[in-house]
């Protein structure tokens, strides 16, 4: 319930301990930062063999103004401060994920689109949705395979058992 408790959209999830708890998306829209820092810093993994794919879905270029004449006040970022933290927050993970790992060995795949092409309760895009996850499915495609699923690996092992 927690993580589908996007502000706007949904109500803020109590937990039975009395706290409340929103999606996740809110603090780390894009988690590449955390998931190096949790890959190197607390499971130990070595940068030089860890390799980062993230997902996305879909990033639009800012769309702040770079006025230096005049102030923006209020009435200018009351639409655009939700976009411009989440843009920002995306960006530093992204970078996080770079420093700690070789940048060769972190892979982002998020479509750019023009800003307002896609809403999150919007049904009629679907189609053009598809479209574009089959265009960059087939470009990624042989990066991804390379990288992620070929040669051998490791079962994976949980860090932590999570009781039923």
């Amino acid at each position: 319930m927690a993580t589908s408790a996007a502000p706007t959209f949904f109500p803020t999830y109590t937990s039975q301990s009395g706290v409340p708890l929103i999606d996740g998306g809110m603090w780390a829209s894009n988690p590449m930062g955390p998931a190096a820092v949790e890959a190197v810093g607390v499971l130990g993994w070595s940068p030089d063999t860890t390799r980062l794919l993230s997902i996305g879905c879909t990033h639009s270029p800012s769309t702040l103004k770079d006025d230096t004449k005049r102030g923006h006040g209020y009435a200018y970022w009351a639409g655009r401060v939700a976009d411009t933290f989440m843009m920002g927050q995306s960006s530093a993970s992204l970078g996080t994920a770079q420093h700690l790992l070789d940048r060769h060995h972190v892979q982002r795949v998020s479509p750019t689109v023009d800003a307002g092409r896609y809403s999150l309760d919007d049904v009629r895009a679907i189609d053009s949705l598809k479209a574009l996850a089959v265009e960059h499915a087939h470009a990624e495609a042989p990066l991804i395979i390379r990288d992620f699923l070929t040669g051998e690996r490791e079962p994976f092992t949980p860090y932590r058992e999570v009781d039923q």
